[in-house]
């Protein structure tokens, strides 16, 4: 009998433990394989995605493409007649999965927004496997 409560609180203290992680924080799975595999992105790509609210604490953003097809990651203007290129994906905003980017272990996505930035310029943005849990929703 003493054995099998034991059991009992130690089944119950896992799940409690298991399932009172915070959303915005990566589980264990997504620490070990933080990319995705060759299988799991071609089966992402082309797929429609809508971003989802997490609150304040973790924002998504999105960024436009240089002439050397590189993202400009600069959210802060280093001085003032440059502007800021960077900005926040929006609640709700649609876009879709247009390709892969290899990393050293495993595959990113790349999000292309539907939202256009003020001036005319495509916004992407590149997600793993953490990432896309926690701000996509695919359709």
């Amino acid at each position: 009998m003493r054995k099998l409560v034991s059991f009992f609180v130690f089944s119950v203290a896992l799940f409690i433990g298991l399932f009172s992680i915070p959303l915005d924080t990566p589980t264990l799975y997504e620490k070990l394989y933080p990319s995705f595999s060759q299988s799991e992105a071609d089966f992402l790509l082309g797929r429609r995605v809508k971003n989802k609210s997490l609150g304040e604490a973790i924002r998504g953003m999105k960024y436009p493409v240089n002439f050397n097809d590189r993202f400009v990651v600069m959210k802060y203007p280093v001085n003032k007649k440059r502007k800021m290129v960077s900005e926040e994906v929006q609640i709700g905003e649609t876009g879709q999965v247009i390709g892969l980017y290899k990393r050293d272990v495993g595959f990113g996505l790349i999000i292309k927004w539907d939202e256009q930035n003020k001036d005319g310029e495509d916004m992407f943005s590149v997600d793993n496997r953490f990432s896309s849990r926690v701000f996509l929703d695919f359709e």
